[in-house]
């Protein structure tokens, strides 16, 4: 596996959020810092500071135009294999099908493909890879020989958040310092009734942070209403260090994607606003292990549920804390090791 290309297809938008992207990156830092050797992103991206982000960690990025099915996706997918000594190539994407996971196969490829959903007929995977929470009750249909990583054992963590591996959480007696992180797109722009919601707390030296992802579609919205907060509401856009705005929080809003990873690692507390089909599992299952509070679909979520909500957390410091250890317990930051020894297993 030694100075092999390691070869990842996975995209971001305004849609889909980057959520594919950043959980990829954390296994291609883990493979660059064992000196495994290249590693090429392809990917229909067309935000520039994600691109840039994943360039500044040292990979190479080779940008499509356009996804599959469009014919030039396998095209140059084709095209990098043929030019590359590859070790695997690694899928994250809904779309990336059986018909495109058949057709690397039939070249010679280690396939690892990363799911969440099991909405597709059959996974032409050496290793499947599915994160979440309840992942192991899928019933996934597979080659023979295919091995299987499912639950929160493998969750993908960047080098960032394992910086914190021995930080011990202080939990006050009131909660004061809140983010808020609706992941890379929140295309409905759940953020600014999030905002609204909170600009109803009264809560003596109250401080928020929000962290709008790269493909935010309303900026300038989520300034605005800040602006006519009671107390400091900061807008933050597409940041490169969110590990440290979690280190800073004492509580968080989530939505139910890979941040709420994220923040179970970095043992703060939160409540989950569901934006997507593909984020229910997770909420339920979060809430289930008593490791988060699920507010449920954003679509039904009221403000007096919110705010009621919030204000428990904000003034239980025993709940808080058992949130903190129960998401600790799910989230060990080994998850990334793991699959680069099955990686290596099967090479």
């Amino acid at each position: 596996m030694l100075n092999r290309t390691l070869i990842i297809r996975a995209d971001a938008s305004a849609k889909i959020g980057s959520g594919h992207l950043m959980r990829c990156i954390a296994l291609a830092q883990f493979y660059k810092s064992k000196n495994m050797g290249d590693i090429i992103f392809i990917t229909c991206c067309s935000n520039d500071a994600l691109l840039t982000f994943i360039i500044d960690n040292g990979f190479q990025v080779v940008r499509l135009e356009k996804a599959y099915p469009d014919p030039k996706d396998l095209e140059m997918m084709s095209r990098i294999l043929y030019d590359n000594t590859v070790s695997w190539v690694v899928l994250d994407g809904y779309h990336l099908d059986s018909a495109y996971q058949l057709n690397l196969k039939n070249k010679g490829c280690r396939l690892l493909v990363i799911d969440d959903m099991n909405h597709l007929h059959h996974y032409y995977a050496d290793l499947l890879l599915n994160q979440n929470i309840d992942a192991e009750n899928f019933n996934y249909s597979c080659d023979q020989n295919s091995r299987l990583l499912l639950g929160t054992r493998y969750i993908l963590l960047r080098h960032e958040f394992l910086a914190f591996k021995e930080r011990k959480k202080k939990n006050y007696q009131i909660a004061r310092r809140m983010m808020v992180s609706l992941g890379g797109a929140d295309p409905n722009n759940v953020t600014l009734e999030i905002i609204h919601s909170l600009c109803k707390l009264r809560i003596s030296g109250f401080h928020v942070k929000v962290i709008a992802g790269p493909s935010h579609p309303q900026i300038s919205s989520l300034r605005k209403a800040a602006d006519m907060a009671p107390f400091p509401i900061e807008i933050f856009h597409s940041v490169r260090k969110m590990a440290n705005f979690m280190a800073w929080a004492d509580l968080a809003i989530s939505a139910g994607g890979t941040t709420c990873w994220e923040l179970a690692y970095m043992r703060v507390p939160f409540a989950v606003v569901i934006l997507a089909k593909n984020q229910e599992k997770i909420a339920l299952g979060l809430h289930d292990a008593t490791a988060a509070i699920n507010l449920g679909w954003y679509s039904s979520l009221t403000s007096e549920a919110l705010t009621d909500c919030l204000l428990n957390l904000i003034e239980n410091k025993d709940k808080r804390m058992e949130l903190s250890s129960n998401g600790k317990n799910l989230v060990d930051g080994l998850g990334v090791e793991r699959v680069q020894k099955q990686m290596v297993i099967i090479s």
